[in-house]
């Protein structure tokens, strides 16, 4: 029997239960998959750099999420249970046991809740594709059907049934010990006035000015040259920040309730004196609430944007720290040849251009065998190699040696530019003199942090074969042999770059297949470096978007709380008020005007813990912009404004479902009660 009537009360109520069922089936299909995600084959992929530090965390996070959404559920159907607590008193008053109320309660709520998970699963179904297609997109990987994952599945079950069981708890325990007077009476004894309105008005006053100067303050540390020196000042500074986004909309709540009580011309029209009272009598009760959301919600507004800027910059990094598509360099004594390696990248990608190029490093002592000096060569042939690779045509200088500065000042303008009077002094290689031609300037980081002489190939051949004699008297044992005086030393190190054509290939089974090369090289000493734009890449992208994945995944349930503990919170106490709208009815009051006084409450309640975060979206576009300003890619503060204001929409949008959905099941509830009374 309790069974039943727990099944036909969830049938009558179920205008009442829509906004709490939309939030569990929401956040059921945000758990399921962001789960399946996880425990996915992509990530088993990334595993080997990334997901084998970021795996355990996001799992983590979602078991700390999977707590805040029990607690909230909890408080959240306490609401619903207050909706209908005078249902419950009758019961207790006609004979029922609290055993059997609770079994009711508990019955109706674990229905609710299986409707919700099996609804939940659905969506996550097709959620967890859209989540798979966004996050490969991010990687900009091709999109294949992805599989699901029984121990997502299970995880998702078991962390959904935790959350019942929690939030049961938390809101039967209201049920086990009300009075029966308390639940057939209501709670209509909330003082209608705000007490200590000027320390209210001056904690909304402190509370603007907080985030203001937390803001200021913050930038003032990041732009400090010792800013690492001073990581403690930033807690304060962040500490300031929440409690200010906290308290402001409690102090502004009550400040302006006082001045509508005080101020009676502005609010005694129609029914706003009965609304301001209303609003007064309730707001002790909810501004901390309400101050507590704000935070969430500044937290769901700040990461996700945090993190996008970020990812817009890192394909600029790329570019920057990146000139070509794959860069190798290899000691002088290994027997590998760079010619096998193109063949070996050949079979995964189409190579478009390469470059193979020799840099020798020449050093010389003086009479006590001191290090006096060291100058950086290479082959002029192959540095107009390089320089063609990327578009510049440099002039021809015969017999003559260039001086090539590959860092010219960033943000110069330059481009590639040669300057004949930007001459160096004569050099002498191998017994023959070279002039200057001029230097030739432009960013080319494969050619080292410092400048380097480019010789003709007569130069070359005299270089070559010095660093085959140093190498020749390199022990066998790789021991230190000091340096004779007056002697010069040439080490000879092989680089490599390759441009690629357009298009995604398999660069971590090339990459193994030419570290296994490196690693059979017969030299003892030999080593080789791979590094290829397409692996840091993946890595790069892999780990904004696995923060990114958990970043967002944390706003989405901040948010989706904070609507549906506001959206309950109303409802409980419009249900709570039918008596008087009912008194107003009598006394004359339009239907329409109670439609407005209850939307005019309504809107108070669900619009204060906005304030502060839509507010912040303002000082934040600036802090976005002053992040990347260091950055390959300088993001415009319209671009950051676009995208901040992008994110504020989908919250705002979300806000707007919610409070529409619980206005218009409240206003439902107040025509009901209007038309029992004829």
């Amino acid at each position: 029997m309790l069974y039943k009537l727990a099944l036909r009360n969830v049938r009558r109520q179920i205008g009442n239960y829509l906004i709490y069922f939309i939030t569990v089936a929401l956040t059921v299909a945000l758990l399921f998959s962001v789960n399946n995600l996880i425990l996915s084959d992509m990530m088993d992929e990334l595993s080997e750099e990334i997901a084998d530090f970021i795996q355990p965390i996001l799992l983590a996070v979602v078991a700390i999420m999977a707590a805040v959404i029990a607690f909230v559920l909890g408080y959240a159907t306490t609401f619903l249970l207050r909706r209908r607590k005078r249902e419950f008193g009758i019961y207790l008053t006609l004979g029922m046991t609290r055993g059997n109320v609770l079994k009711i309660f508990a019955g109706e709520t674990g229905i609710t809740f299986l409707l919700s998970l099996g609804m939940g699963i659905l969506l996550g179904l097709g959620a967890y594709q859209a989540l798979f297609a966004v996050f490969v997109n991010f990687l900009e990987q091709p999109y294949t059907f992805a599989s699901y994952s029984p121990s997502g599945f299970l995880l998702t079950v078991l962390s959904v049934g935790i959350m019942f069981l929690v939030s049961s708890v938390a809101s039967l325990s209201y049920l086990r010990f009300a009075r029966i007077s308390r639940l057939l009476q209501g709670e209509s004894t909330a003082p209608k006035t705000v007490r200590f309105p000027l320390l209210w008005t001056a904690v909304f006053l402190l509370s603007v000015v907080g985030l203001i100067a937390s803001v200021v303050l913050f930038m003032s540390w990041m732009e400090s040259d010792d800013f690492f020196k001073r990581v403690d000042e930033l807690g304060m500074y962040i500490a300031l920040f929440f409690l200010s986004a906290g308290f402001l909309p409690v102090g502004l709540s009550r400040s302006i309730l006082w001045l509508l009580l005080r101020f009676k011309g502005v609010s005694s029209r129609g029914t706003g004196v009965f609304t301001v009272r209303q609003l007064s009598a309730r707001i002790n009760a909810s501004s901390l609430m309400m101050g507590v959301l704000s935070v969430l919600l500044v937290i769901a507004v700040i990461g996700p944007n945090v993190f996008l800027t970020f990812n817009a910059t890192v394909e600029a990094d790329l570019d920057r720290n990146f000139t070509f598509d794959i860069e190798s360099d290899r000691s002088a004594d290994s027997r590998l040849s760079y010619e096998d390696d193109l063949a070996v990248i050949g079979k995964y990608a189409e190579i478009e251009d390469s470059c193979i190029y020799t840099i020798f490093d020449r050093s010389q002592y003086d009479e006590y065998g001191d290090f006096e000096s060291s100058q950086l060569y290479a082959a002029k042939d192959e540095v107009v190699k390089l320089y063609s690779m990327l578009g510049y045509t440099m002039p021809e200088t015969d017999g003559e040696y260039i001086i090539v500065d590959p860092y010219p000042a960033f943000g110069s303008g330059e481009g590639f530019s040669f300057r004949e009077e930007d001459k160096g002094e004569d050099i002498v290689i191998g017994g023959e003199t070279y002039s200057c031609a001029g230097t030739l300037r432009g960013e080319l980081r494969v050619l080292g942090q410092s400048s380097l002489y480019a010789v003709p190939s007569a130069a070359v051949a005299v270089l070559r074969a010095e660093a085959e004699e140093s190498l020749a008297e390199k022990p066998s044992d790789g021991s230190y042999v000091p340096p004779a005086a007056f002697s010069v030393q040439t080490q000879a190190m092989d680089h490599l770059v390759v441009d690629l054509a357009d298009g995604r290939y398999d660069v971590n089974a090339m990459l193994e297949e030419l570290r296994a090369r490196a690693d059979s090289d017969p030299a003892q000493f030999g080593f080789t470096n791979y590094s290829a734009r397409e692996r840091e890449r993946q890595y790069s992208l892999g780990q904004v978007a696995l923060f990114l994945l958990g970043d967002l995944f944390v706003s989405a349930v901040f948010i989706l709380m904070t609507m549906a503990m506001l959206a309950l919170k109303v409802l409980s106490m419009i249900a709570e008020d039918r008596e008087r709208y009912r008194m107003l009815w009598r006394l004359g009051a339009s239907e329409g005007m109670l439609g407005r006084s209850l939307f005019a409450q309504m809107f108070f309640f669900c619009f204060l813990p906005f304030i502060a975060p839509l507010s912040l979206c303002f000082p934040l576009v600036p802090v976005l912009e002053f992040f990347t300003r260091d950055s390959a890619l300088a993001l415009s503060g319209g671009v950051i404004a676009g995208q901040v204001a992008g994110f504020a929409a989908i919250i705002l949008g979300v806000y707007a479902v919610y409070f529409l959905s619980a206005y218009f099941v409240a206003r439902l509830d107040i025509r009901r009660t209007l038309r029992s009374v004829g």
